[in-house]
């Protein structure tokens, strides 16, 4: 009830960047370390990097693959997306 009623965004204090929940936050602020894994694209040619495997693997399947099986079930939208 509290996390669905009473929800406040919470802003990144680097980009101001608001998140639904802190655990988003934690994932992102990865984004601004000064040094960081990150997960490259092995397709040739790419070099395309993400902070996360479910992000490399989204963008393998949408971007080389044209792979975007799941759509939005809220009424007139329809967006694809490669992962559930």
């Amino acid at each position: 009830h509290v996390r669905e009623t009473h929800k406040e965004d919470i802003k990144c204090e680097v980009c101001q960047k608001t998140f639904k929940r802190k655990d988003y936050l934690k994932q992102h602020m990865k984004t601004h370390a000064p040094e960081r894994d990150v997960c490259r694209c092995p397709r040739e040619g790419c070099g395309r990097t993400y902070t996360t495997v479910f992000n490399l693997q989204s963008h393998i399947l949408s971007f080389h693959e044209e792979r975007r099986p799941f759509t939005c079930e809220h009424p007139g939208c329809g967006k694809t997306f490669a992962m559930k």
